[in-house]
């Protein structure tokens, strides 16, 4: 496989169609949500955290923080789901792509997409909860040395776990929109696709999911950069007049925006990369066309 042609085309057929664009926004609905709770809630974390809240205040944030966790799910699985039913629609006609419509064509898709990323996340959590356990055994065995020195083999092992994770979801999402399989069905083709393309599937794995991780800490690293200035700004001793503190809010709304544009367009360009990486490896059935 040539994988710097998969990136390029799957960067030219975003570029091309900007609805695919549109759609990987979906990925940015915690974004949008996280806005919300920043200025519905602004002590959240401190309500979480601090020993003097109330029963009250501690359950309002954990519903709060559910809320975030559960829309960051339904974006990503919307996002998918999107930009993949958009990556069949171009293969199926020539002609320009249009949001709404193949937003609504995705959502028949949506139930087993959403399958499929709670069995692979619930595995990866299973996996993890039983690693952690090891780890914990075994520094009450060892008084804390066996933690310390299997420190680097967990941060590379959780690393791949990722890397497994997002490949699991994207092969078996893009089985699951482009040939129209159910999802045990979809596993299936996914776990035959690693039999025989085993090399070929972790490098692909390996890109796309690295792509995507370094986008998010990129965006990560601009939030942190926008807030730290955003308290230096509005710090009590500081310049604190009324210009600065609206530049200061000014600057925590701008990261709001910037990291929705930016999550939008790794989510679009990295599942439009699962889609072309699928149909490299496996040649879809008739199904395609009438799924």
């Amino acid at each position: 496989m040539d994988y710097a042609a998969l990136l390029t085309e799957s960067w030219k057929k975003v570029w091309t169609h900007k609805a695919l664009l549109a759609l990987g926004l979906l990925g940015g609905l915690p974004q949008l949500v996280g806005l919300i709770i920043d200025f519905a809630a602004p002590d959240l974390w401190a309500d979480l955290l601090s020993e003097a809240s109330s029963t009250a205040e501690v359950a309002r944030s954990l519903v709060l923080l559910a809320t975030l966790l559960v829309s960051g799910l339904i974006g990503a699985v919307l996002a998918q789901a999107g930009v993949l039913t958009g990556v069949r629609e171009t293969l199926q006609s020539p002609g320009p792509l249009r949001f709404g419509p193949t937003l609504a064509r995705s959502t028949q898709f949506f139930l087993t997409v959403l399958g499929a990323w709670m069995a692979v996340g619930a595995a990866f959590l299973f996996i993890l909860a039983l690693t952690m356990g090891c780890q914990f055994a075994s520094a009450m065995v060892t008084a804390g040395l066996a933690s310390i020195c299997s420190l680097p083999f967990l941060l590379v092992g959780f690393l791949l776990l990722s890397i497994g994770m997002d490949l699991a979801t994207g092969l078996t999402s893009a089985a699951v929109v482009l040939d129209g399989l159910r999802l045990r069905p979809a596993f299936r083709r996914t776990r035959d696709l690693l039999r025989g393309n085993a090399k070929p599937v972790f490098v692909v794995g390996l890109l796309l999911s690295l792509l995507l991780r370094l986008a998010l800490f990129l965006l990560t690293g601009l939030a942190i950069a926008m807030l730290l200035l955003a308290a230096l700004l509005a710090a009590p001793g500081g310049a604190g007049t009324g210009e600065t503190a609206a530049i200061a809010q000014a600057l925590r709304l701008a990261f709001f925006p910037v990291q929705l544009i930016g999550v939008g367009i790794a989510q679009a360009f990295v599942n439009c990369g699962w889609g072309l990486a699928y149909l490299r490896l496996h040649q879809p059935s008739a199904s395609m066309n009438g799924a």
